[in-house]
C-alpha cells in the first residue's frame, strides 16, 4: 500500500500538525505501509525555498510552490503527483481538500481526510468560514471516501456536513518513549507550556493566572515552548506589567530532544486555550508524567478527569484558577503519584502503534470505498 500524506506544514517546520503528521508516516512504516509526504515549499513567515525533493528522518518529502498566506495558500500542483499512490490522506481541510475534490474526476484516487480541527483554530473570518463550511467544504466532502477525526468536538462539527457513517474518531497518538519519563529530574514549581504563541492559546490568561500563583508560591517558573505566531511583544510587554518577566522564559522552537528534556523537568502541565481540536500536547504532558491544569474546553475535557488524572480550570477567573494551579503544584507525595498514574494511564491508549494501526484499517476502507 502506497500513501500520500498531504499537509500544508512539515519537517523541518515544528508544530502539532507537523509531529502528528511524522509519527503516523513513521508508525505506518514499521507496519509496511509505504508514506510520502507532500508540503509547501516554505515555511509561514520565511522566504527562502526549501528543497522541492526531500528525505529527512527516513521519510520522503516533495515540496510545491505556493501563493496566498496562512489562511489560505494556493498550490495548484500537478496532478500526477498523485499517479504512484494508492490513496491520498489529507491532513489540511482548506486548498488541498478544495483542488482534490475539485480534480478526483481526473485522478480518481481515494481520499481520505484528518480534520485536525478544520480551519476553526482563530476568529479570523470567523462568519465568512461558517458560509465556506455550509456550503463549499460540504460540497467537496462528497469525494472524500473516509473522514477521522481526532476528537469529539470535530465529529460533532462534521456530522452536520457530511454522513456519519463515513466518520472515525480517532485521536492522535503520543511517542511511547514519553511513558518512560520518571521523575528524577522534576523541579518543585516549574511548570510546562507548548504550543504556538497565537491568540487562540490565550497565554495572555495564563500569564494573569500565574502571576497570581507567584503571589502564592514564589518560587514558581514558567517555561513557554513554541513557535511565535505575533504574540511574543504582546505577551513579553504584560509579562514586565505583571511584574514575572524574570519567573518567566519564552524559548520558542526546540528539538524533539530538548522537549523531552522539559517535559522531564516540569512538573505541571498548563494551557489556557480557548481552542483546540485535540488536545496533542496534552497528552504527551500526561504521558510524561506533568500534571495537567488546563482550560475547560472541550477538547480538553475529553482527556482530564478534575480531581483524578490532572485539573480543570476556568483562566477568565484568574483567581480560581491560580488556586487550582498552586494546588497542582503542592500536591503530597502520595496525591501527585496517584494523579500522575492515571494521567499515564489515559494516555496509554494514545500511543502511535494503537494509532497507526487503526488508521491502516482506515485506509483498506478506503480503497473498498465507492464514493
Amino acid at each position: 500500500m502506497k500513501i500520500l500524506q498531504i499537509a500544508r506544514q512539515f519537517e523541518p517546520s515544528v508544530g502539532g500538525i507537523e509531529s502528528v503528521v511524522g509519527n503516523l508516516v513513521r508508525g505506518l512504516q514499521a507496519r509496511g505501509v509505504l508514506c510520502t509526504v507532500l508540503a509547501l515549499n516554505r515555511l509561514w513567515g520565511k522566504t527562502d525555498c526549501l528543497p522541492a525533493d526531500e528525505i529527512i528522518g527516513g521519510i520522503q518529502i516533495y515540496r510545491v510552490p505556493y501563493v496566498g498566506s496562512q489562511h489560505y495558500a494556493l498550490a495548484p500542483f500537478p496532478i500526477n503527483y498523485l499517479k504512484p499512490f494508492d490513496l491520498v490522506h489529507l491532513h489540511s481541510s482548506d486548498f488541498f481538500l478544495d483542488y482534490l475534490a475539485i480534480s478526483r474526476f481526473i485522478h480518481q484516487k481515494p481520499i481520505m481526510l484528518t480534520t485536525h480541527g478544520l480551519y476553526f483554530h482563530s476568529n479570523f473570518a470567523k462568519k465568512f468560514k461558517r458560509i465556506y463550511f455550509h456550503t463549499w467544504t460540504r460540497l467537496a466532502l462528497t469525494q472524500v471516501a473516509r473522514i477521522i477525526t481526532d476528537s469529539q468536538q470535530d465529529f460533532r462539527l462534521v456530522s452536520k456536513i457530511a454522513p456519519r457513517e463515513k466518520i472515525e474518531v480517532i485521536p492522535n497518538g503520543v511517542s511511547p518513549e514519553l511513558l518512560e519519563i520518571f521523575d528524577s529530574e522534576r523541579i518543585y514549581g516549574r511548570i510546562l507550556s507548548i504550543g504556538r504563541l497565537s491568540k487562540n492559546k490565550r497565554y495572555d490568561a495564563l500569564l494573569k493566572v500565574f502571576a497570581r500563583s507567584c503571589q502564592i508560591i514564589p518560587e514558581l517558573q514558567l517555561i513557554i515552548i513554541g513557535k511565535d505566531e505575533g504574540e511574543r511583544a504582546r505577551l513579553e510587554n504584560l509579562a514586565n506589567e505583571l511584574g514575572i518577566r524574570k519567573r518567566i522564559e519564552l524559548i520558542g522552537e526546540v528539538s524533539p530532544k530538548n522537549l523531552r528534556e522539559e517535559l522531564a523537568k516540569a512538573s505541571v502541565w498548563a494551557m489556557a486555550s480557548e481552542y483546540e481540536s485535540f488536545g496533542m500536547g496534552l497528552l504527551e504532558g500526561m504521558a510524561a508524567g506533568c500534571l495537567p491544569v488546563v482550560s475547560q474546553i472541550p477538547a480538553h475535557a475529553e482527556l482530564v478527569m478534575h480531581g483524578q488524572n490532572g485539573f480543570l480550570a476556568n483562566f477568565e477567573e484568574p483567581d480560581r484558577a491560580a488556586e487550582i494551579l498552586c494546588l497542582a503544584v503542592n500536591l503530597s507525595e502520595t496525591a501527585r503519584c496517584s494523579l500522575q498514574y492515571q494521567a499515564r494511564l489515559t494516555s496509554e491508549s494514545y500511543t502511535w502503534p494503537i494509532v497507526a494501526g487503526k488508521i491502516e484499517q482506515v485506509y483498506q476502507k478506503c480503497l473498498t470505498a465507492n464514493v
